[in-house]
C-alpha cells in the first residue's frame, strides 16, 4: 500500500479546536464536525464549542440547525448505517459536567433521543459502527468515578442502548482509536490510556466478544490517536496521538485485519492529538481536521489523504428483460478482488451508464463476496456502456438494452399480424364491404 496526505486550503473553515467529533455522513454525502474545545497550553481557554460544520470535499460550511446538542468536547460520533443518521454520545459540557445524552443528525437538524437505557456519563470513549453486526458499539471512556477509564461495552440499535457482557474485554481505558474493519467483519480498538498509563494493545470485536490480537509489529503506545476505515485501501488507517509524557506523533499506520503496517507518506500533517479523522468514500479521501499541537495550541488545518491498493475489477451484465411497463432492465455486477485473488469487501464502486438510468445511489460498497450490483433501466434500443469506477480507474461492460413494446402495444401488433395472416391465407377472399 501507499499513503499520501494533502494539505487543503479551503476559503472557509471552523475555528481551531481539539476533542471534536468528526464523521462522514453517507446519507448527506458530506463530513460532519461538531463541537470541541479551544485550548491554551492544554488548558480549556476561550470556551467549549457547540457549532456544526460540514465538509463537501473542497470547502467547509457552518450549519445552523434549529436544535443542537449543548456545547461539549470529548464526545463520540459515528455514522449509523442502519438508521442513516450520525449518532453523538456523551462528552464534557462547558460547565464541566460529564454527559450521557444521545443525539442524532439527519443532515439538516440534530434531535435528542431518549432511550430507556443509556451508558453512564463519560468522555473520550471508543465508538464505531460495526457493519457486520449492524450496531453502533461503544467501549470505555472515563468519568469522575473512573478517571483511569471504564471497561464496559454497549451497543446502540437506533432506538436504545444495551449493555453487553462479553467473556473477554480490553482493560479499562479512555481515548482509544476505534474503527470498523469491513473485510474481517470486526471492529479494531488500539491503545488509549488506563490505570497503568499509555496503552499499545490491539483488540477486535466480532459482535459477541473481544479478542486481543498480537501482531508482529504495532504502533507505539499512545492516547488520543484517531482511526477510520479506508474503503479504497480496504484497511483501517491510524494517525497521530500523544503520550502522558507529551510525546506527539505524526505517523500513519494501516491495519489489514491481522497486522499493522507503518506507511511512509512524503508529506504528513504535523504532530497532533485529539483531532478528527474520517473517510469520505465517494471522494476516496481521508479527512483530518484540527487537534492539539505539541505546544498545547489548538489547530484549524484540513488535510485529505489516500491509502491505495491494487484491485482486479470485472464488470458483467445480464441480458435485458422486459417487465410490464415496457422498460428494459438489466442487472450489472462489479466484482472486486485484491492482488491475492481474495474478494475485497468494503470497497466503494461508482456506476455510470451511457444509456438509461441506474438505481440511486450509484455509489455502492462491495459485500463480503467483493461484489456490488445495480440495475440499468431504459426504453431505448442500443448498447449501453456501463462503467464501474474503483479508485479512479474505470472498468467497462457492454449490455444490449433493446427497446421492447408495452403490453398494449404488443396486443395491437398481434391484432395487426393476425389480420394480415387471415387476409393473406384465405382462398378466395371475400370482397371488401361496401362503404
Amino acid at each position: 500500500m501507499s499513503a499520501t496526505w494533502t494539505h487543503q486550503f479551503p476559503l472557509t473553515f471552523p475555528p481551531p479546536r481539539r476533542d471534536l467529533g468528526l464523521v462522514y455522513d453517507a446519507a448527506a454525502n458530506n463530513t460532519v464536525l461538531f463541537g470541541g474545545v479551544t485550548t491554551s497550553g492544554g488548558v480549556v481557554a476561550s470556551g467549549v464549542l457547540g457549532d456544526t460544520w460540514t465538509w463537501n470535499g473542497s470547502d467547509w460550511r457552518q450549519r445552523f440547525p434549529l436544535t443542537s446538542p449543548s456545547p461539549r468536547y470529548g464526545h463520540a460520533m459515528v455514522f449509523d448505517v442502519f438508521t442513516n443518521n450520525v449518532v453523538l454520545f456523551g462528552g464534557i459540557s462547558s460547565s464541566g459536567v460529564i454527559l450521557n445524552d444521545t443525539w442524532t443528525w439527519d443532515g439538516v437538524n440534530w434531535a435528542q433521543k431518549f432511550p430507556a437505557t443509556s451508558p453512564p456519563a463519560r468522555f473520550n470513549p471508543g465508538m464505531a459502527y460495526h457493519r457486520a453486526g449492524g450496531l453502533v458499539v461503544l467501549f470505555g471512556g472515563a468519568n469522575l468515578l473512573n478517571l483511569s477509564g471504564l471497561d464496559d461495552t454497549w451497543t446502540w440499535d437506533g432506538a436504545d442502548w444495551t449493555r453487553r457482557f462479553p467473556v473477554t474485554s480490553p482493560p479499562a481505558r479512555y481515548a482509544p482509536a476505534t474503527a470498523n474493519h469491513t473485510p474481517s467483519k470486526k471492529l479494531v480498538l488500539f491503545g488509549g490510556v488506563g490505570g497503568s498509563g499509555d496503552l499499545g494493545d490491539t483488540w477486535t470485536w466480532n459482535g459477541l466478544d473481544w479478542k486481543q490480537e498480537f501482531p508482529a509489529v504495532s504502533p507505539a503506545a499512545r492516547e488520543y490517536a484517531s482511526a477510520t476505515y479506508d474503503g479504497a485501501g480496504g484497511s483501517v488507517v491510524l494517525f497521530g496521538g500523544t503520550t502522558e509524557s507529551a510525546v506527539f506523533f505524526q505517523d500513519t499506520w494501516t491495519w489489514n485485519g491481522s497486522e499493522w503496517t507503518q506507511e511512509f507518506p512524503a508529506i504528513s500533517p504535523s504532530p497532533r492529538a485529539a483531532f478528527g479523522l474520517s473517510y469520505d468514500g465517494p471522494r476516496v479521501d481521508l479527512v483530518l481536521f484540527g487537534g492539539e499541537s505539541p505546544t498545547g495550541s489548538p489547530l484549524d488545518d484540513t488535510w485529505t489523504g489516500t491509502v491505495s491498493s491494487s484491485y482486479l475489477v470485472t464488470v458483467t451484465a445480464s441480458p435485458g428483460i422486459l417487465p410490464a411497463n415496457g422498460v428494459t432492465t438489466s442487472k450489472v455486477t462489479a466484482t472486486v478482488l485484491d492482488t491475492a485473488g481474495t474478494p475485497a469487501a468494503g470497497i466503494f464502486v461508482t456506476f455510470s451508464t451511457t444509456v438509461g438510468l441506474l438505481t440511486a445511489p450509484t455509489t455502492r460498497v462491495t459485500d463480503v463476496a467483493g461484489q456490488v450490483t445495480d440495475t440499468i433501466a431504459s426504453p431505448l434500443a442500443g448498447t449501453a456502456t456501463v462503467t464501474a469506477t474503483v479508485l479512479g480507474t474505470a472498468f467497462a461492460a457492454h449490455v444490449d438494452v433493446t427497446f421492447l413494446p408495452t403490453f398494449a402495444e404488443f396486443e395491437l401488433l398481434v391484432e395487426r399480424w393476425l389480420t394480415f395472416w387471415a387476409f393473406s391465407t384465405c382462398r378466395p377472399c371475400p370482397p371488401p364491404s361496401a362503404p
